[in-house]
């Protein structure tokens, strides 16, 4: 929000679309301090993915989700998104091995 306020201070985004869109706030914490919601939001990407790449059912390798505990995920969602998708692209099998992500 501090960038967006600069922004508009500094004539970098229009007064009218800003007054528009700030209507409410909505505190999203970044994922590494959520670290519980890890297993439920990857095995939705799971089903996603094995759905869009006409795969059969896919599960992590044991200690994955514990590596994915343990990643801090700066890139948040969309990092874990993405690691995901790899790893479902470039499987072998159902069973996604540390192998399969990306480095």
């Amino acid at each position: 929000m501090k960038t967006l306020v600069f922004d508009l201070q500094q004539g970098l985004f229009r007064e009218d679309l800003f007054f528009r869109i700030n209507v409410v706030t909505v505190n999203i914490p970044p994922l590494r301090e959520r670290k519980e919601d890890i297993p439920l939001i990857t095995d939705y990407f799971l089903k996603q993915f094995a759905k869009k790449y006409g795969k059969n059912s896919l599960s992590l390798a044991e200690g994955i989700r514990s590596y994915f505990l343990e990643y801090t995920w700066p890139g948040n969602i969309r990092e874990l998104q993405n690691v995901l998708e790899h790893a479902v692209i470039f499987s072998d099998s159902p069973v996604i091995e540390l192998e399969s992500l990306p480095t």
